[in-house]
């Protein structure tokens, strides 16, 4: 299996996450050639999967009991899935407002 996640690796990750904020799989896949072709020669080739599931279980972690400070590559993978849930609901709404001006 690959190599465990080190700073760096995740900064990449969170710095190219915030470029693209992919929706899909095939955002993901080119998210992923992004990582591979930036990535210093010391860091480990990740593929699709490992790096989408980095930034799930980024977003996914919750603050220490007790401790009202949140990580901030945990604050940031939050803030960056709320801007890929923003813009998911724009291209959902912008979609339906064609689908009317085909009807016309």
């Amino acid at each position: 299996k690959g190599r465990h996640w080190k700073d760096p690796d995740t900064k990449l990750l969170l710095d190219i996450v915030e470029e693209c904020l992919p929706r899909g799989q095939q955002e993901w896949l080119t998210l992923s050639t992004k990582y591979n072709l930036r990535r210093a020669a010391w860091m480990a080739e990740r593929d699709e999967e490992q790096i989408r599931n980095k930034f799930k279980a980024l977003r996914n972690k919750r603050k220490p009991t007790g401790d009202p400070s949140c990580p901030p590559k945990i604050r940031r993978a939050k803030q960056l899935m709320y801007q890929i849930e923003k813009r998911c609901s724009v291209m959902t709404m912008d979609d339906s407002g064609s689908d009317e001006e085909d009807e016309v």
